[in-house]
């Protein structure tokens, strides 16, 4: 399995679709989270990773999740303009979003620290994935 990137223009008059095609394309094993100078950062709203055999592969989960948000919402969404490549190991993200780390989420939260608390349940309150980039 090798780490690839989805970008994407997805063109709607819907204002979810994006959040929602977001939701299904985690399903699908894509996150918009990555690692990238030893801390896992958030990548551009149109652009995501995850851990796949092939390019092929990384395509098809990109296209099952389109065709569901499709079926949500019918006639409102089109096919984007896509591109798939393998993402380059130690490559450079410009991001102004690193994920939080457990004690700052609990510091956000007003958890004390000595509650331990599974890092899925404070990454779900925070609108994060479970595990970070998915597949790993």
């Amino acid at each position: 399995m090798k780490p690839f990137v989805v970008t994407f223009d997805l063109s709607t008059l819907h204002p979810g679709a994006h959040a929602r095609l977001t939701a299904l394309l985690a399903d699908e094993g894509l996150s918009a989270w990555t690692f990238a100078g030893g801390e896992e950062v958030r990548l551009p709203n149109t652009t995501v990773t995850g851990y796949f055999a092939s390019r092929e592969a990384a395509d098809a989960a990109f296209v099952r999740a389109l065709k569901s948000l499709q079926r949500e919402l019918p006639g409102q969404v089109t096919s984007p303009k896509r591109f798939v490549i393998p993402q380059a190991e130690d490559g450079l993200v410009v991001s102004d979003q690193p994920r939080p780390s457990d004690a700052f989420a609990r510091a956000i939260l007003g958890m004390p620290s000595a509650i331990p608390a599974p890092l899925s349940t404070l990454g779900s309150l925070l609108g994060a994935t479970k595990g970070g980039v998915a597949g790993r």
